[in-house]
């Protein structure tokens, strides 16, 4: 009996030690489970951030690049159609002054100074850096697509003035009618590139 009894308490205690490694088990196991989903969780919200930060990074370095052609090209353009006037100041005189000067020569000699004193060369290399810049731009950054249109139509009527200044042709008249409409194009585009530049820019 005494037997019976002893056997019959060890195989409860078996019965409750396996219970309780089962137990024990079931709980490793959920709490395994819990530690990946957490590990899940933590690497999705981590590439999340990563990607966010990625896209932030480079929509400023597009922003940077596309503020400075942007300000280069107004101040070309600036500088260019100075020269412009100047030009056809200096055309119109010789053309109506009391001093007896072919207006061919005064042009020449106009060119002869701007060259001289470097402004024509200032002209060119600001040129040579826009194209620079503008290479910088082709891989146009998606909430720029709307604007790097309007920022090429403003860079080929730059060029149109950049060519008036270093090369002027024509009459006095179609020479001072093509200042007059560049000029006009020029602050039209420029003024729906300022409207159309995201919001982040426009802080800036």
């Amino acid at each position: 009996m005494d037997t019976e009894r002893n056997n019959t308490q060890l195989d409860k205690e078996a019965g409750g030690e396996k219970k309780s490694n089962f137990f024990k088990t079931k709980s490793g196991t959920i709490t395994i489970i819990t530690t990946v989903i957490i590990l899940i969780i933590a690497a999705f919200m981590y590439n999340n951030y990563r990607v966010a930060k990625e896209e932030e990074e480079e929509f400023n370095t597009y922003k940077e690049d596309f503020t400075v052609a942007l300000s280069l090209l107004e101040n070309e353009a600036s500088k260019n159609l100075d020269v412009v006037s100047g030009t056809e100041q200096t055309w119109r005189d010789a053309i109506f002054s009391d001093e007896d000067i072919d207006f061919n020569t005064a042009l020449i000699l106009h060119l002869a100074d701007l060259e001289e004193n470097g402004t024509l060369k200032d002209l060119k290399s600001g040129r040579d850096k826009l194209d620079s810049k503008i290479q910088e731009l082709q891989d146009v950054h998606p909430q720029f697509e709307n604007v790097y249109d309007d920022f090429l139509d403003l860079y080929a009527t730059y060029t149109q003035i950049n060519d008036l200044a270093i090369e002027p042709t024509g009459s006095l008249q179609s020479y001072g009618d093509n200042y007059e409409r560049l000029n006009g194009d020029f602050n039209q585009s420029y003024s729906t590139i300022k409207v159309r530049v995201p919001t982040e820019l426009k802080g800036s």
